[in-house]
């Protein structure tokens, strides 16, 4: 099962647990809210907004706005 937002924009795996503090769903937030900012301000009319994180590193690898 993959999440998505619309037909266009898959996410990486399903989001069904309901604990904010594991990092796909962290991540999923996080890419979510940047990308509802970006249209909200007029910056462009969709995007995808993707994040990596490698188990044990506290901080993304990758962060890419397509």
């Amino acid at each position: 099962h993959t999440d998505t937002y619309g037909t266009w924009a898959p996410a990486s795996g399903p989001l069904s647990g309901k604990d904010p503090s594991k990092t796909t769903r962290a991540a999923a937030y996080a890419a979510r809210w940047v990308a509802k900012s970006l249209v909200h301000a007029q910056l462009c009319h969709r995007c995808i907004v993707h994040i990596a994180y490698a188990i044990g590193i506290a901080y993304p690898l990758s962060v890419t706005v397509d």
